[in-house]
């Protein structure tokens, strides 16, 4: 539901966030606690709601991707993934959805220029050796802000 959520949030804005967008949202605490979508998810039946509304669209924009990281997070810690994650599709050009999912998973996030990934992930774990996509591992700078933030954003839950 991660894309359904983001062009919900989105509402067809085409805001780029700049620095002074990050730096508010990761100081000042602006954020999405799910559910945007709250048929589905980990947080079923939770009605989604901001900490601090967001000055600009830029804010706004930042805080979904940071969002949809946590939540990718919070997913994946339920099913005890080993290894990078490999995000393909257009998250995996969404530069700020994916410092802090890097800032978050041990094991390292990697990119595939694929646009299949529901498919070739099927396809992967129907068989015991699938070919694996080429990737690119994401390198991002310092993970402090990233990791600050997502501690309480979970301490918001």
């Amino acid at each position: 539901m991660g894309g359904r959520e983001y062009d919900m949030i989105r509402a067809g804005s085409d805001a780029r966030p700049d620095a002074v967008d990050r730096a508010r949202v990761l100081r000042d605490g602006v954020m999405i606690l799910p559910s945007v979508e709250p048929g589905s998810g980990p947080f079923p039946g939770r009605p989604m709601r901001w900490t601090v509304e967001p000055a600009t669209e830029g804010e706004r924009i930042f805080a979904l991707s940071l969002y949809l990281a946590l939540m990718t997070e919070t997913c994946l810690s339920l099913i005890g993934p080993r290894g990078p994650v490999i995000v393909e599709g257009p998250f995996a050009r969404n530069a700020d959805y994916l410092a802090m999912l890097s800032a978050l998973r041990a094991d390292g996030v990697e990119t595939a220029s694929s646009a299949t990934g529901t498919s070739v992930g099927a396809v992967m774990l129907c068989l015991e050796k699938g070919a694996a996509p080429a990737t690119e591992p994401v390198v991002t700078g310092d993970a402090g802000p990233m990791r600050d933030y997502a501690m309480r954003w979970q301490a918001h839950l």
